[in-house]
């Protein structure tokens, strides 16, 4: 069984044998905190570009609804324009 450590074992020769434990256990702490920030913020850039690759999708989508909407528009505009030019010639 290992014995005690007294003021003479330190190494630095202060009498706090403790004194590196304590930094230690405190460098511990603050890489656990920063690990679980580190985690947090992986976590919300993941949600990020999720949601990022969301409105990509709806916006290829309006773009997509857009161009159908104006193929339709030309359509209709040019079936009118035949209708015009028919009624026209009916009146005369």
């Amino acid at each position: 069984m290992a014995s005690p450590l007294t003021a003479s074992d330190s190494p630095t020769g202060t009498g706090n044998v403790y004194a590196g434990d304590a930094r230690r256990v405190q460098a511990l702490k603050d890489y656990e905190r920063m690990l679980v920030e580190c985690r947090e913020k992986e976590s919300k850039l993941k949600e990020l570009r999720l949601s990022i690759r969301d409105f990509e999708r709806q916006y290829s989508q309006s773009e997509h609804d857009i161009q159908a909407l104006q193929s339709v528009g030309q359509i209709i505009g040019e079936v009118l324009k035949d209708l015009d030019g028919t009624l026209l010639f009916c009146v005369c």
